[in-house]
């Protein structure tokens, strides 16, 4: 059974609230199981987007626009309830508040990246740990996965969560077949207005996460890669880094029409 399903309807369910229960209600709730290890999970809040992460793109709106994870509406306004207790037992919490704390600092250490590609088509950034970096992704995909807050209903990594959990536990993703690109989307007009949630593909199985000003493409060993799309998945050195157009890619093409079909309604209601 998908972690989502059960523990929507076998296990007690918090989604965004600090409901407090009574003793007879304690007792009552079913044990809680962790969506990475199965073992009891704790009660804690766990981040499916990184809390830091969430902050930076929230910037100081109280609401803002996000792609969903799929059609039919991929595009809404949402607030920041990307949390959920009981997701996680206390390890699996702690190992990927390690990996969460991780990417607060490469984002950090490489805001410089962001200037770096208005001059360079391509560059490597020395250094990184690149397996970690797609092991922090993979942990994001895996929780995007478990949720069962409503702006994850649609995500699914259907069969290939096990293999996304396997390389979570070795922390070698890269080195088991999995595939990382890197992107920062440039564009002379429009880029800070685009956040978008975990995307994943079954057909294609290519997750798409955006964090920072990065665009991160993952293919599980099963995607079929284009000769173009190999050379840019190759790090040697550090992490390879290539620009994209912004308004090429898919996520923007949905940002656009679901801002278009805003300003139409804003004006119909005028």
């Amino acid at each position: 059974m998908h972690p989502r399903q059960m523990r929507a309807t076998a296990y007690h369910r918090y989604v965004g609230t600090d409901r407090q229960e009574t003793s007879s209600e304690a007792e009552s709730v079913p044990q809680w199981l962790c969506g990475i290890c199965g073992s009891p999970a704790a009660d804690l809040k766990s981040h499916i987007v990184p809390k830091g992460e969430l902050r930076r793109m929230k910037g100081d709106s109280k609401d803002f626009f996000f792609l969903n994870s799929d059609a039919p509406s991929p595009t809404r306004w949402v607030e920041d309830r990307f949390w959920e207790r009981g997701l996680l037992c206390a390890r699996c919490e702690e190992e990927c508040g390690t990996l969460d704390r991780w990417w607060a600092r490469f984002s950090d250490e490489r805001s410089d990246a962001v200037q770096t590609v208005r001059t360079r088509r391509a560059w490597i950034l020395p250094g990184v740990d690149v397996e970690k970096l797609t092991t922090f992704l993979m942990s994001v995909l895996v929780r995007a996965h478990c949720a069962t807050i409503p702006d994850f209903d649609d995500f699914d990594l259907g069969q290939h969560f096990d293999s996304a959990i396997s390389v979570l536990k070795s922390g070698s993703p890269l080195a088991s077949g999995f595939h990382l690109i890197a992107q920062i989307p440039f564009s002379s007009e429009i880029s800070s207005g685009l956040r978008a949630l975990p995307r994943f593909s079954q057909d294609s199985a290519k997750a798409c996460l955006w964090f920072g000003a990065f665009r991160f493409v993952i293919g599980f060993p099963a995607a079929h890669w284009s000769d173009e799309e190999r050379r840019l998945g190759k790090h040697r050195g550090g992490l390879f880094v290539s620009r994209c157009l912004l308004e090429e890619t898919q996520e923007y093409q949905y940002f656009e029409s679901a801002l278009r079909q805003r300003r139409a309604n804003s004006r119909s209601k005028s």
